[in-house]
C-alpha cells in the first residue's frame, strides 16, 4: 500500500513539476513577446521622432526665408515710399496736382494734354503741306522765263493763300486795319480761327515779335488764356492757343495781346 502512494506521489509531483516548467515557460516566451513589441514600438517611435525633426528643420528654414522676404519687402516698400513722395514734391514743385478723381485729376491733364498734341501735330502736317506747295511754286517762279511767269506767279499767290489759310490769317488783311500798328506789349487779336485754334496779332518781326514767344491774352480787365507765336510776318504774327482760363471762353477778335515776360 505505501509503495503504490509513493508511486502516485511521485508521479503527481511530476506532473506537477511539468506544468510549472510549461508555466515558467510561458511566461518567459510572454515576456519577450512584450520585450519584442516594446522594442518594434520604440524603433518606430525613433524613426517618427527624426521624421518630425527633419520636417522641424525644414519648417525653420522656411521660417527663416519668409522672414528675410518679409526684411526685404519692408525695405523695398521703405524705397517705394520715398520714391513717391519725391514724385509728389516734383509734381508739386511744375504745378501739377495730386492724383485726384474728375477733370482736375492728373488723368484729365494727361488726356487733354494728348489731344492737345494730336491737334497740333494735324496743324503741323498741314502747315507743311502747304509751306512744301509754297516752296515749289517759287522755285518755278525763280526758273521760269517771261511767257511762262504769269502762271508762275499766279501759283505762288495761290500757294501764298493757301499757307495763309492754315495759318488762320486769309481775313488778316482786311481786318489789319481796323487796329492801328500794336507793341509787344499792347497789341490785338485781328483774326481769331476756332476750329484750330490759331489767332492773328497786329504786331509783327518789326516789333520785335519772334517764333516761340508767348503772349497773354486779355479782354477788358481779366485774363483769357496764353498763347505762344508760330509764324512772323513784318507787320501781323501767328500764335496758337496754348491755354484758356475757362474752356468755353474762346479768344476773339479785340481782345489784348501782351508778351508773358514770366512762365
Amino acid at each position: 500500500m505505501l509503495s503504490s502512494y509513493s508511486h502516485k506521489s511521485t508521479g503527481l509531483a511530476v506532473i506537477i513539476a511539468i506544468l510549472a516548467g510549461i508555466g515558467l515557460a510561458g511566461a518567459a516566451e510572454q515576456r519577450q513577446v512584450e520585450v519584442d513589441e516594446l522594442r518594434a514600438a520604440l524603433s518606430a517611435a525613433v524613426a517618427k521622432s527624426r521624421e518630425l525633426a527633419g520636417e522641424n528643420a525644414k519648417l525653420q528654414q522656411v521660417n527663416r526665408n519668409l522672414s528675410e522676404s518679409l526684411m526685404a519687402a519692408n525695405a523695398e516698400s521703405e524705397e517705394f515710399r520715398k520714391s513717391y513722395g519725391e514724385i509728389r514734391l516734383q509734381m508739386e514743385a511744375l504745378g501739377i496736382e495730386a492724383v485726384t478723381a474728375g477733370q482736375k485729376g492728373v488723368e484729365g491733364k494727361l488726356l487733354k494734354a494728348v489731344n492737345d498734341i494730336r491737334l497740333l501735330d494735324e496743324q503741323k502736317l498741314r502747315l507743311s503741306d502747304a509751306l512744301i506747295a509754297l516752296s515749289d511754286a517759287a522755285l518755278r517762279l525763280a526758273s521760269s522765263d517771261e511767257q511762262s511767269r504769269t502762271g508762275a506767279v499766279t501759283s505762288v499767290e495761290k500757294a501764298i493763300a493757301a499757307a495763309d489759310e492754315v495759318l488762320g490769317i486769309d481775313n488778316a488783311k482786311t481786318r489789319e486795319g481796323a487796329f492801328p500798328a500794336g507793341t509787344i506789349h499792347n497789341a490785338r487779336v485781328i483774326s481769331a480761327k476756332k476750329d484750330h485754334g490759331i489767332l492773328v496779332f497786329n504786331v509783327g518781326r518789326a516789333a520785335g515779335v519772334r517764333v516761340g514767344m508767348p503772349f497773354r491774352l486779355n479782354r477788358e480787365d481779366r485774363p483769357v488764356g496764353r498763347t505762344i507765336v508760330v509764324d512772323v510776318r513784318d507787320n501781323i504774327s501767328a500764335a496758337i492757343v496754348q491755354t484758356l482760363e475757362v474752356a468755353d471762353d474762346i479768344p476773339r477778335v479785340g481782345d489784348i495781346a501782351s508778351v508773358a515776360t514770366t512762365q
